[in-house]
């Protein structure tokens, strides 16, 4: 920040442009699948949301997105929530975000790992509990919300390692790449509603957000809840699966 407000973003941006020339240099290049044909028109027929034609990848979807719109409200606007609370600055911000991810980061070194208990149940309470932490900021005070805003990062992890898992090894017929997409997609889809949503929002009150996100990631949670007792299938191989999509 001494240097300037502009330099973590150069920081960022380089460190984007490096990933993006690790994964040119490590992954190994492929023809497209299928025949001839452009980039674009694979891209427009083959991407993540064609998967939604499939009744459990819908209902991933949803329970995912609402959960997800839920992180985002949180995401976007606990800074906003502590400048209006805390009075606090940049760097005020940056340490509390700082506390979060490393929390979040310790706790992935541990999560997805076997559990005898079925996943979406897991999945289920691991949201609740990140929704229980999202309303704590809402309706609790500054030091209230300094440690709900640090604990969010434990089962958020936790969260995010159980539902990924689960949907590779449920879906992996349909391409691991195309779920892991569906899901990345349904993340960027929830930031893009939340950053409208709460824009409007946050002119009334910042903690309106918190407590509209704390409800999504409920929502979630219930529905999650519900569908841990209902079996799911999948095509078995990755060639029943395209023929189930052609029918």
């Amino acid at each position: 920040m001494d240097a300037g407000i502009t330099l973590p973003f150069y920081i960022a941006a380089g460190a984007l442009v490096l990933g993006a020339a690790l994964a040119a240099r490590a992954l190994e290049r492929e023809p497209v699948r299928g025949g001839g044909g452009s980039w674009w028109a694979h891209a427009r027929e083959r991407h993540a949301l064609t998967l939604l034609r499939q009744a459990p990848l819908r209902m991933l979807f949803g329970v995912h997105f609402a959960y997800a719109c839920g992180v985002a409200a949180f995401y976007e606007f606990f800074p906003l929530w502590l400048v209006d609370v805390g009075r606090y600055g940049t760097r005020d911000i940056a340490f509390v975000n700082m506390g979060m991810c490393a929390l979040m980061t310790c706790a992935a070194l541990f999560a997805g790992r076997a559990s005898r208990h079925e996943p979406r149940r897991r999945a289920a309470a691991q949201a609740a509990l990140a929704a229980l932490a999202i309303l704590a900021v809402g309706f609790g005070s500054l030091g209230i919300g300094l440690v709900a805003i640090v604990l969010f990062g434990l089962p958020h992890a936790y969260y995010n390692a159980t539902i990924r898992g689960w949907a590779a090894d449920q879906f992996a017929a349909y391409g691991q790449g195309a779920v892991m997409g569906l899901l990345s997609t349904t993340f960027c889809l929830a930031n893009i509603v939340m950053a409208l949503a709460g824009g409007a929002l946050s002119v009334i009150d910042t903690r309106i957000v918190l407590v509209v996100g704390g409800l999504l990631a409920i929502t979630a949670a219930l529905a999650l809840r519900r569908w841990s007792g209902q079996a799911v299938t999948a095509p078995a191989n990755a060639a029943s699966a395209a023929a189930e999509e052609r029918r």
